[in-house]
């Protein structure tokens, strides 16, 4: 895996802040 992956199920992390980190980001229900 090139890049670690955070999946949010509870809609509690930024997009941008996870994004500035590093991580590929998906959230559930937004």
């Amino acid at each position: 895996m090139k890049a670690p992956v955070l999946v949010d199920l509870r809609n509690i992390y930024r997009a941008d802040d996870v994004a500035a980190l590093g991580f590929s980001y998906t959230s559930v229900g937004r």
